[in-house]
């Protein structure tokens, strides 16, 4: 989200060293992944069906609490300090509502997260302001819950084991690409349109900076 965020303020050079961190981080993952399952058939394990679905098993207001508890965790993860682990976790959960909300339309599942990161960004910069931290503190733990996970791991499995399915995996690789840049730009395009509804908090801020 960073690197998508750099490249459109038109930062280039930072943007391009973030997106090569993070492609360094994921071929390290999908290494992970491939050495754990070749350990596990070497040493008998049977192999898991990482193709099989299953129906939600939970209530709504069950999910809410999940998303909101892993919202707060990933922002403790992060060092986000403790007033704004709630906050966050308010982000998030609104951030899911309208994800769920566009699934009900049939939105589609690459642009539904993007719209559900518009709504995020938006609220992570009012919200940000409100509290005095930078927008992304507030927006990255909030998106975290968007990004295909699950997509990628199948993926990564069908790439680094499934030999006939690679191009499976190279398909599913690019769909959830596809999610992760829509949902960093998202982000970013709730910041922006945020902006004019958050001028007075955002000079607010600007002020304790240079008292500070």
């Amino acid at each position: 989200m960073s690197s998508v965020q750099d490249a459109i303020n038109g930062f280039p050079v930072t943007a391009a060293g973030r997106f090569l961190s993070t492609l360094l981080t994921f071929g390290a993952i999908v290494a992970g992944i491939a050495v754990a399952f070749v350990v596990g058939e070497l040493t008998g394990l049977q192999r898991i069906d990482v193709t099989q679905t299953f129906p939600p098993a939970y209530d709504l207001w069950v999910l809410i609490i999940f998303v909101a508890a892993a919202v707060m965790a990933i922002g403790i993860t992060e060092q986000t300090t403790w007033k704004l682990l709630l906050p966050t976790a308010a982000v998030g959960v609104a951030g899911y509502l309208v994800l769920l909300g566009c699934g009900r339309l049939r939105i589609g599942d690459r642009f539904a997260p993007a719209i559900a990161a518009v709504v995020i960004g938006l609220l992570a910069r009012v919200v940000a302001l409100r509290m005095g931290a930078p927008q992304l503190v507030v927006a990255v733990p909030a998106a975290l819950i968007l990004l295909p996970g699950l997509t990628i791991f199948r993926s990564m499995y069908v790439l680094t084991v499934e030999e006939s399915e690679i191009l499976a995996g190279a398909g599913g690789m690019l769909s959830a690409g596809a999610i992760v840049l829509g949902t960093a730009g998202g982000i970013v395009l709730g910041d922006v349109l945020a902006r004019p509804l958050t001028r007075s908090l955002a000079s607010n801020e600007r002020r304790r900076a240079r008292r500070r």
